[in-house]
């Protein structure tokens, strides 16, 4: 059997590397909340001096995820979420501090640089870990 890759070269010390990307960010869950499933809601995650937003639409499930673009640094990381509804009323928050996964998809001696990733899950205004999978 023979199974077909992709090769994006070899590394500076000769391995040959595969061309896997990722990208840094943040991974939120976020409970169901008590808005319509056809509403547009603004979530916004910041870790230490780092903030993105990103639109999500409940559409009746029972979680939602917010899943952002990042720089994260440390091996650990603060990290804090608002979710206003359109009309600017805080429906959501939370707040908690992350450990960082690094993530070296193409292999530890190859390009690109490694990914750096936190998950977390908003239960009670706090931001809980999610154990790297």
């Amino acid at each position: 059997m023979t199974l077909a890759g992709c090769s994006a070269g070899e590394s500076d010390e000769g391995v040959l590397c595969t061309a896997i990307g990722c990208s840094s960010g943040a991974a939120i869950s976020l409970p169901r909340l008590d808005v319509p499933d056809d509403e547009r809601l603004t979530v916004r995650v910041g870790a230490r001096d780092v903030c993105q937003e990103i639109g999500l639409r409940p559409a009746g499930n029972p979680e939602m995820l917010a899943d952002v673009s990042l720089q994260i640094r440390g091996q650990s990381t603060p990290v804090n979420v608002t979710v206003p509804d359109p009309r600017g009323r805080l429906i959501a928050k939370g707040e908690g501090v992350a450990p960082v996964y690094v993530l070296r998809p193409n292999g530890p001696n190859c390009p690109p640089p490694p990914c750096r990733r936190i998950r977390v899950r908003l239960q009670a205004e706090r931001l809980v870990p999610v154990p790297d999978r």
